[in-house]
């Protein structure tokens, strides 16, 4: 493949490098070598310096360095000329010594020499004798002094008891003469043997006389073909243009063999058929082009030899407006030209190729096949494009979407919102429906874990349904007669650990990697197994993450879970779970097979080749068509590592599979965004990601991406995010005006029980019907929904009853929360910047906990941490809280256990305490790409004694990240109790929680005590402080706190309802003013005139009260102000 675009510090390196070699370095002797001196005979002594390197690089005895060749100070390693022994492997190639290179530091190392006075245009023949390693030849070509791109010639390895003859073939690029500079490469921490490099024209391979340009021709467009493969014209019958891109050597058809990519020489058409030899002689290949009126096909017929690796078809074309990677494509207002696998063993990957090109590549291997591998060129006016598309998948036998007549990609339910519902069940069925209609929701989700049992066989959860089957079909016509669709959340494809097909006997056609034996005999209750060797497909630190491949070991038919892995000599899997997922424990003797089960995100893959794959999307399509569910959602399909198996390749299999069998369309959606490839087809709209804690933060992040979508003919769902706590109504308007700039659905996650727990869930349930039912209106202009789409910007929308909406600006202070009336807490500086007044919206939830935070104080309480000693949260013998912290990825840093990719650390500090003169700062930083964790603690060396005491306090501060502190205690037996707070806040905030009753926990023998920070975002820094935690002896239920009273700039306001607990009351301006009772009970408005909260332009005071006396609020209360005005 050319690459065109290399990182720009190589860019400089080479040049810098380029122009010093030009300038004066390495000159080519005359005669008839391209290459002189390939064979490495000729050498001279050079000179190390003090650190005994030359130029960076270690040579061998005698510091011998070929002449003619110069070493690559940028990417330094080891080089040795070495003799020619007298054994017969070891007989002289072309002379009686060769170079040994090697890349012992942390990067590649580079040996090169400068070739000038190339032809452009001309083929040369490029071949060397490799032994004991791998290589990779590049040809760094440069123009007028500048690089200018790099052709990597093949990448091949050999043995170490014989040399292997390599050849590939370089096509010089431009015109005239031209400068090339040929690499060997070695990879870090490898060595290869290499001998006679030779460049050669390639005099003998002049195309045959009589050759012509090779055209096909569709109704729409006519491709052609230069005699040595190129594509030259890319002509619109009705545009008159032309699209493929000028002045571009890359060949339409090329292959891979033995590591190398292989050009192609000439092609001719004999009929429909398109034969073609590449300058590699023995390869040839041949492939029907079938003319269809909106597309061009392409069928591989035939490919010889045998050993061919890969087979591409690429299409350099010209960059047009927009790209569509997920579905190979570039197209603009115009013109679309898309090149599409047409069968499951293709893979599309197109690249840019400089200014203004992009080549559409898509390929096949010898893997999955080559002969009868189908692609098909799109071509087309951009009005006949997407039909163009819907032809070539019906034509083909691909998915080809329709809902409500429509092309699923523009139809109307695909802009259905849906309300993903977490404890659904027969009997929660009507509130979840009546749930949904007030959301304006267009559809329901089930979770997996609510109508499955397993996933395999697919059998229906009993607890939930408990006729099975007809309870969930009965389910679903409620929901069909309410005017909704009905979908189902699942993990795959895969299958889940407690199914059939895995325990209490492992089927035989899970997927797997193979292991060499077992080295030694164990009996049942070995808790580590010893192989005979070093896993080829199972490798301890590569293409893992926490999604793939698991860790699970398959011996006999016991499953075993292994902790970790001792890479060796000998290799080990240690701390060894033996009889794993109910399997039964026993004992294995030496030379027990050994398979490497794979798992996507805990549930375990399938042989997309086997019956198996065949089992398990009919016993899925069953469910689903008896059911007539209306939309699927697969997650857990995203993580595969390529290291392990083809992840495009099982993607593709397995959802083809599931499709085929349903009865009917369904909107399809996956965890892996668009889809490519097949999936693409299946694929009509693209969720976000899972959002929680910073909603707003979380959805920017993510926002470009979801921009992008569109481009892809793929509508984004804006989803999910969580509500379950701590989740506001300005996050979800958020959420929802971002929903309308691009008009795509949005969908949350939530349960029957969260609903009605928490105090403004009638309030969001209700603004979200508002924003959907302004939405699917199509209600604003596109220049409207431009403002929508900025990112940060916040927004309000109201109703005036009669099918108008209107949109206000909104700008929120921090969200406070209010334990004290102390004149701090309670009062805020809001400044309107603007020149006018602004209305200031006002939303108070009060908690439910049952205490004041007075009890914080009380005399009975007794500090059992007051943070000034760090030293105690060190590990030690006689600290081993680390034992306690698991987790996937488990590292141990200098300040404890952390996930790999974080750093954590705690200090002491006497800034800021609240209590006394010192806190613990405990601080993180995540640098990986998944949610990070750590943790500290400490042992009590006696331990203490909590029974008496009805909650734990103490004081944090917070930095308003959303992540999460795990506060835990454990007795001397190991069992533990948790409290888990979100830091959704800023600043100190004393934090209270009940004991527990009923834990099997030993309050009275209380040995450990754990701070664990969960769900750190990736690449997110985060930092708490914490102060002195107390034993509270006694709960008081929290009093009566009365009226709450609004004070702006000195006009009190008292609100004409008492605010108990669980309870909202929203001041909205133009919106109304509400008092929520919670849950979702509908809201009771007030009688306030909203000009009463006007903000004056410039600084405002704002203050919040109770009627109550200020010695009887109990805190727990939440505040979120902010200014509204109307949007221009």
């Amino acid at each position: 493949m050319k690459v065109q675009r290399l990182m720009q510090p190589l860019r400089n390196i080479l040049l810098a490098l380029a122009m010093a070699v030009m300038g004066g370095g390495v000159v080519p002797a005359s005669g008839e070598s391209l290459l002189p001196n390939g064979s490495f005979e000729e050498t001279q002594a050079a000179k190390p310096g003090a650190d005994g390197l030359v130029q960076g690089w270690e040579l061998g005895q005698n510091s011998l360095l070929p002449q003619n060749w110069s070493l690559n100070t940028f990417y330094p390693g080891k080089l040795s000329v070495e003799p020619y022994g007298s054994t017969a492997t070891e007989s002289p190639l072309a002379g009686k010594q060769f170079v040994r290179l090697s890349a012992p530091g942390k990067s590649d190392a580079h040996f090169f020499q400068m070739c000038r006075n190339l032809r452009g245009r001309q083929w040369y023949r490029v071949s060397l004798r490799l032994r004991g390693g791998s290589v990779t030849v590049y040809m760094y070509e440069y123009a007028g002094g500048q690089f200018s791109g790099a052709t990597r010639l093949f990448q091949s390895s050999a043995s170490n008891t014989a040399w292997k003859k390599l050849d590939s073939y370089y096509l010089a690029a431009g015109e005239g003469a031209v400068n090339v500079g040929l690499a060997l490469v070695v990879g870090t921490g490898t060595t290869a043997d290499v001998d006679d490099v030779s460049l050669e024209a390639l005099t003998d391979a002049n195309l045959p006389g009589g050759l012509e340009n090779v055209s096909f021709e569709n109704d729409c467009v006519q491709m052609t073909i230069d005699p040595r493969g190129r594509l030259v014209k890319l002509y619109s019958k009705s545009l008159g243009q032309d699209f493929a891109s000028p002045a571009n050597p890359v060949p339409v058809v090329q292959v891979v063999r033995d590591g190398a990519d292989v050009q192609a020489h000439w092609v001719r058409r004999e009929g429909d058929l398109l034969h073609v030899s590449f300058v590699d002689s023995e390869v040839k290949v041949t492939l029907r082009v079938t003319a269809h009126p909106c597309f061009l096909g392409f069928e591989v017929m035939d490919a010889h030899p045998d050993d061919i690796e890969e087979l591409s078809l690429q299409f350099p074309v010209k960059r047009l407006a927009v790209s569509g990677p997920a579905f190979n494509a570039t197209y603009d207002d115009t013109f679309g030209i898309s090149l599409l696998g047409a069968t499951v063993n293709s893979c599309n990957r197109s690249y840019g190729q400089g200014s203004g090109i992009h080549v559409l590549r898509t390929s096949c291997s010898q893997k999955y096949g080559i002969v009868g591998t189908k692609f098909s060129l799109i071509a087309t006016p951009r009005g006949q494009f997407n039909q163009a598309i819907m032809e070539m998948e019906r034509t083909h036998g691909l998915p080809c979407p329709v809902l409500d007549g429509k092309w699923a990609r523009f139809s109307e339910p695909v802009r259905k919102s849906y309300l993903f519902s977490t404890d659904i069940s027969e009997d929660s069925i009507d509130a979840v429906i009546a749930d949904a209609k007030v959301g304006g929701f267009g559809m329901i989700i089930f979770l997996k874990d609510c109508w499955l049992q397993n996933h395999g066989h697919f059998d229906i959860n009993p607890s939930r349904f408990p006729d099975g089957i007809e309870s969930l079909k009965r389910v679903v016509k409620k929901v069909h007669d309410a005017g909704l669709d009905a979908g189902v959340h699942v993990f795959g494809p895969s299958i889940s650990p407690n199914d059939p097909y895995v325990t209490p006997k492992p089927d035989d056609r899970l997927a797997f990697v193979p292991c060499p034996p077992l080295a030694e005999e164990v009996d049942e209750k070995a808790n580590t197994l010893t192989l005979t060797g070093q896993p080829m497909e199972l490798p301890p630190k590569r293409g893992r993450n926490r999604a793939f491949p698991g860790y699970h070991l398959r011996v006999g038919d016991e499953i075993i879970q292994y902790g970790d892995i001792e890479a060796g000599p000998p290799y080990r899997f240690l701390h060894c779970q033996r009889g794993a997922l109910g399997t039964k424990a026993a004992a294995h003797p030496a030379g027990a097979e050994v398979k490497g089960l794979l798992s996507i995100w805990g549930f375990f893959a399938i042989d997309p080749n086997s019956t198996l794959a065949d089992e398990v999307t009919s016993n899925f399509a069953k469910a689903i068509n008896e059911c007539d569910f209306d939309m699927v959602y697969f997650d857990a399909s995203d993580g595969v590592s390529n290291e392990y198996m083809d992840g495009w390749y099982y993607l593709n299999k397995m959802h083809l599979g599931f499709y085929k069998k349903f009865k009917k369309d369904v909107l399809y959606q996956t965890s892996t965004g668009t889809g490519s490839n097949l999936l693409w087809h299946l694929v009509p709209r693209s969720a976000s990601a899972d959002g929680h804690g910073d909603i707003k933060g979380y959805l920017d992040e993510r926002w470009p991406g979801i921009l992008n979508q569109g481009a892809n003919f793929t509508r984004s769902d804006i989803g999910w995010y969580y509500w379950f706590r701590d989740v506001r109504p300005d996050q979800i308007e958020y959420v929802c005006a971002k929903a309308i700039g691009v008009d795509g659905s949005i969908s949350l996650e939530t349960s029957r029980e969260a609903l009605e727990r928490l105090a403004q869930s009638r309030g969001m349930m209700e603004m979200i019907g508002r924003y959907e039912k302004c939405r699917l209106a199509n209600f604003f202009p596109a220049s409207v929904r431009e403002k929508l789409k900025e990112p940060g910007k916040d927004f309000k929308l109201f109703e005036d009853g009669k099918g108008r909406w209107k949109l206000y600006r909104a700008t929120y202070e921090e969200p406070r929360s209010v334990d004290v009336l102390d004149g701090t807490q309670n009062r805020w500086t809001i400044n309107n910047d603007a020149q006018v007044p602004c209305y200031l919206g006002v939303e108070i939830v009060r908690g439910d906990r049952g205490y004041a935070t007075a009890d914080y104080d009380d005399p009975k309480a007794v500090i059992i941490e007051t943070f000034d000693d760090a030293a105690v949260y060190k590990m030690s013998d006689t600290n081993l809280f680390e034992k306690f912290v698991l987790g996937d990825g488990k590292r141990l840093g200098d300040f404890g256990p952390v996930r790999a990719g974080m750093t954590q650390s705690f200090e002491v500090s006497p800034e800021n305490a609240k209590v006394g003169g010192k806190c613990l700062v405990y601080a993180a930083d995540n640098k990986g790409d998944y949610g990070g964790w750590g943790g500290i603690g400490r042992r009590f060396e006696k331990p203490l004694d909590f029974s008496g005491y009805q909650a734990v306090a103490l004081w944090v501060h917070g930095d308003g990240q959303y992540e999460t502190i795990r506060i835990q205690f454990r007795d001397v037996k190991g069992r533990n109790i948790d409290f888990l707070p979100a830091i959704n806040f800023t600043g100190w905030k004393l934090l209270t929680f009940p004991m527990p009753t009923g834990a099997a926990f030993d309050a009275k023998q209380v040995e450990y005590m754990l701070f664990y920070f969960n769900a750190v975002n990736a690449k997110t820094s985060v930092r708490v402080a914490l102060d002195d935690l107390k034993l509270i002896p006694a709960l008081r239920p929290a009093e009566n706190i009365g009226s709450p009273v609004i004070d702006v700039n000195g006009k009190r306001v008292t609100l004409p309802v008492e605010l108990g607990g669980r309870q909202a009351i929203t001041l909205d301006g133009p919106g109304g003013s509400t008092h929520w009772p919670g849950g979702m009970q509908p809201g009771k408005p007030l009688k306030i005139d909203p000009a009463v909260f006007r903000l004056k332009p410039g600084e405002n005071t704002v203050t919040f009260s109770t009627t109550a006396p200020t010695s009887a609020f109990s805190g727990d209360v939440a505040v979120l102000l902010y200014r509204m005005w109307e949007m221009e």
